[in-house]
């Protein structure tokens, strides 16, 4: 049958219990069937929060790791020192 054959669908191997409405959702309200297509993607698809916060701070964290590294870099506290005088200049001299 074709996907549009109710007889061909009955052929499909899907657990009965999820065949039966108020069964075939989760808790999040995704049918048995669709999860199937997330089954290693949830976390793209729809991260946990916790999943998110761990983001969140990795980012922090990585981008103070970066501040810390030009902050005891002498020449890169040094450039940014002279684009601020350059900035500070060309305000005063407009």
């Amino acid at each position: 049958g074709t996907k549009f054959d109710p007889e061909g669908a009955k052929k499909v191997r899907v657990n009965r219990n999820l065949r039966r409405a108020p069964l075939c959702y989760d808790e999040v309200k995704v049918c048995g069937f669709c999860a199937q297509l997330f089954h290693h993607q949830q976390d793209n698809y729809r991260p946990s929060w916790d999943a998110r916060e761990a983001q969140r701070i990795k980012s922090k964290e990585a981008q103070e790791a970066k501040q810390r590294k030009a902050y005891w870099d002498p020449l890169t506290t040094t450039e940014n020192q002279r684009e601020e005088e350059m900035k500070e200049l060309k305000l005063q001299i407009e």
